[in-house]
């Protein structure tokens, strides 16, 4: 065998070996027990932040002053709405709201302390819109049975004022001081319970306020 043959067998040896290796590594990564994982993109189930749309808060100081401010316009209305009527009615009434929904109220008490229920239903007056069900109890009020110092609010359903939102249960406290001329001048409340402002739960326990008119 001269130098030429031998130099063909070398050559075509390793390029049998080659082409071995070649197609053992095309059937490892054909093969269907192959181990190998890849990585998930984000929006396959990875997610940052919160969406837990009923996570309760507890607010900070400007925050519960200006949920008192809402409360207090809240209380100021039914205040106000009490003051104006020119007699004590304790009847059961369903009335029609100024632009639409219905208001139906059932009253119980004396000239020196009254309870209200009111239900409403999307009830649209004097630029308030309200909804829910609410427990009002009237004190201290003068000789006429009017212009009560103190006002209790406990909310039987839930209970929207605008947009903000009194959750069932909570409870408001309330005194009241008035001018000379019978306007509402001042309401100190205090808040137990749980309300849903600026479209964020809280839960407010003994929050403390004095709104000033």
């Amino acid at each position: 065998m001269n130098q030429e043959d031998i130099t063909m067998q070398k050559v075509t040896k390793k390029f049998t070996f080659t082409i071995s290796i070649l197609i053992l590594l095309l059937q490892g990564c054909g093969s269907s027990n192959s181990t190998t994982t890849y990585a998930t993109t984000l929006g396959d189930g990875v997610s940052i932040g919160t969406t837990d749309k009923d996570a309760v808060m507890i607010p900070n100081t400007n925050t519960a002053k200006e949920i008192s401010q809402e409360v207090s316009s809240i209380l100021k209305t039914h205040i106000t709405d009490y003051n104006e009527k020119e007699a004590l009615d304790l009847s059961k009434t369903t009335n029609y709201c100024d632009v639409s929904g219905l208001r139906e109220s059932q009253g119980t008490g004396t000239d020196e302390s009254v309870n209200s229920n009111q239900t409403y239903e999307y009830c649209q007056q004097d630029e308030n819109l309200q909804h829910g069900k609410i427990n009002l109890d009237y004190t201290e009020m003068n000789e006429e049975g009017k212009y009560p110092k103190s006002l209790d609010l406990k909310i039987s359903e839930d209970y929207t004022f605008n947009h903000t939102a009194l959750k069932k249960d909570l409870i408001v406290n309330s005194n009241i001081s008035y001018n000379s001329n019978n306007s509402i001048k001042q309401i100190e409340v205090k808040i137990n319970g749980k309300v849903q402002y600026n479209d964020i739960n809280y839960s407010l326990q003994n929050i403390s306020q004095t709104i000033e008119y």
